[in-house]
C-alpha cells in the first residue's frame, strides 16, 4: 500500500495510532414498553423490539420482531412486562452481536453458527446461573424457528437444525419432547441461588415484620400461603374495590372454610399508571384448608392495619405505602431490604440457636429477596402432600417441570423437616397466633 511520504521525503513510518480503532456499533436492539390503562381498569403493558440510535437519545426504527417471540404468539392476550420482558431481553442480547444490527444495513440474516457462538459467549460470562443460560437459549432458539417460518428463504436452516428429540421423565412415564439442538461450553460450576429458608427463621421475619413494618407482614404470609410472586401479591386487592372483590371468602361459624385469591387479570392499583406489579401467569389461588385458620387471622388484623392509613377505597389495594397509594413490587423490596438489613439479620446473629446465626451470615453475604417466600411456600406444598399438577396450580408455573422439580427431592425435604424437629406449619402458626395475642393485650 502506498503511503504519502513526509517532508523529508521519507516514507511516513505507520504507528499504533495510525491503525484503525474499533468503533462502537451505532445502532443496538432494546426492549422498549408503553404502559396504558384500558377503560375497564386493565392494566396493559405493550413490549416492542426497537434499534435505538447508540449516539442519540431516540428510536431509530421499530422492527416488529417481537411477535415472533414464541411467548407472545401462544398467548391471545396483549403480553404485559412481567411475561415477555425477559424473553425478548436474550433476543435483543443476540440481536446485538449481528453486524446487520449493529450498522444498520437493514439486512437481516444469520445462521446457525451465529446462533451457536452467542450461546456459547453467554454461557462463558461467568456469573450467570445454569438456569439462565437454558432460558436464554430456550428463547432465543424459539425466536429464530418462528423467524425462520416467515423468511425461509432468507434463513439458512431448518427446525431439525435447532431442536433435538429426547426422552423425559414424569408422572406419566416416558414422553418424547423436543430441546434446543445447542450444546454450550460452561466453566463446569454449577451456581445454586440462595434461597432455601431454614424453617426456624420464618416466624423470626414475621415477628420483627409485625412489630417493625405491619404492612408488609401479610405480604409475606399471603406469598408463603399462596406460593405468590411479589408482583402478585402486590396486586392483591380488597373486597370493596371497584374490579370486584379481590378473593372468594366462604364462611362457617365465622371461619373461613374457602379461599381463593382472584389474579384472574391485572388492573392499574394505583393513579400515574405507575404499575404495583403484574400477574405473570392470571388465575385463581387457592389458599390450601392447613393455613385457613393463620390466613384468616393475619388478614383480619391487616384490614385493621388498613383503615388507620387513608387510601384509594374505589380501587382498594390491599398493600398501602405510607402515602396511602398501592405499594409497588419496588418499594416492596425496599421495604423487605431494609427489615432484613436492620432487624431480621440482628436477630439471627444474636441467636442462641447455631443454624440460625449462621443462616444469618448468609443472609448478610447473600442479601434476600420476596422471592424466597415463594419457594418456601412450595416447599411446604410438598410436604404436606399435594400433587405436582396442584403445585403447578397454585405457583402459575408455564412448565410442569419445576413443580417436578421439587417433588422429586421430595425426600430430601422430608428429611430436614424431621431433623428440625418439628413442622413447618407448627412454626407458622405459634408465631402469627402469638403475635395476634400479643396485639389484643
Amino acid at each position: 500500500m502506498n503511503e504519502k511520504p513526509n517532508e523529508s521525503g521519507t516514507q511516513a513510518e505507520s504507528t499504533p495510532n495510525d491503525q484503525p480503532k474499533k468503533t462502537a456499533p451505532k445502532y443496538a436492539a432494546t426492549v422498549k414498553s408503553y404502559d396504558y390503562e384500558k377503560t375497564n381498569g386493565l392494566f396493559v403493558t405493550i413490549q416492542a423490539i426497537v434499534i435505538k440510535d447508540t449516539e442519540r437519545p431516540w428510536i431509530q426504527r421499530f422492527t416488529g420482531l417481537e411477535t415472533y417471540s414464541q411467548l407472545a404468539r401462544s398467548k391471545n392476550v396483549i403480553p404485559n412486562a412481567s411475561s415477555m420482558e425477559t424473553p425478548l431481553s436474550f433476543v435483543t442480547s443476540f440481536l446485538n452481536t449481528l453486524p446487520c444490527i449493529q450498522n444498520g444495513t437493514g439486512t437481516f440474516v444469520f445462521d446457525k453458527e451465529d446462533l451457536s457462538s452467542f450461546f456459547n459467549g453467554y454461557a462463558a460470562d461467568g456469573s450467570r446461573a445454569d438456569r439462565t443460560i437454558s432460558r436464554c437459549i430456550s428463547s432465543v432458539t424459539a425466536f429464530a424457528d418462528e423467524l425462520r417460518k416467515k423468511y425461509p428463504d432468507q434463513l439458512p436452516f431448518s427446525h431439525e437444525d435447532l431442536y433435538q428429540t429426547v426422552s423425559s421423565y414424569g408422572p406419566k412415564g416416558c414422553v418424547q419432547k423436543e430441546v434446543p439442538a445447542f450444546k454450550v461450553r460452561t466453566d463446569g460450576i454449577t451456581r445454586i441461588s440462595f434461597r432455601d429458608i431454614p424453617l426456624r427463621v420464618i416466624p423470626v421475619v414475621l415477628n420483627e415484620a409485625w412489630v417493625h413494618d405491619p404492612m408488609i407482614f401479610f405480604a409475606f404470609l399471603s406469598q408463603f400461603c399462596g406460593c405468590l410472586r411479589e408482583g402478585e401479591v402486590m396486586s392483591m386487592r380488597g373486597q370493596d374495590s371497584c374490579f370486584g372483590p379481590g378473593m372468594i371468602l366462604e364462611m362457617s361459624e365465622d371461619a373461613f372454610s374457602h379461599v381463593k385469591i382472584d389474579l384472574t387479570k391485572n388492573y392499574v392499583l394505583r393513579p400515574g399508571l405507575k404499575s404495583q406489579g403484574t400477574i405473570k401467569r392470571c388465575r385463581m389461588v387457592p389458599i390450601i384448608a392447613p393455613y385457613l385458620k393463620v390466613f384468616q387471622t393475619a388478614y383480619e388484623h391487616h384490614l385493621e392495619l388498613r383503615e388507620t392509613i387513608p387510601y384509594d377505597h374505589e380501587r382498594s389495594p390491599l398493600f398501602v405505602d405510607r402515602n396511602g397509594n398501592a405499594m409497588t413490587k419496588d418499594a416492596y423490596r425496599a421495604r423487605l431490604k431494609v427489615l432484613i438489613k436492620q432487624r431480621v439479620i440482628p436477630a439471627l446473629q444474636l441467636s442462641k440457636d447455631p443454624d440460625l446465626v449462621l443462616y444469618g451470615q448468609k443472609l448478610a453475604a447473600n442479601g434476600f429477596c420476596p422471592h424466597q417466600f415463594r419457594h418456601a411456600g412450595t416447599v411446604a406444598l410438598v410436604n404436606l402432600g399435594a400433587s405436582p399438577q396442584e403445585i403447578q396450580h397454585i405457583r402459575g408455573d408455564a412448565n410442569p417441570e419445576v413443580a417436578l422439580h421439587y417433588t422429586n427431592d421430595k425426600q430430601d425435604l422430608l428429611d430436614t423437616f424431621r431433623n428440625a424437629g418439628d413442622t413447618l406449619i407448627d412454626f407458622l402458626f405459634n408465631g402469627v397466633f402469638s403475635l395476634a395475642r400479643d396485639a389484643r393485650s
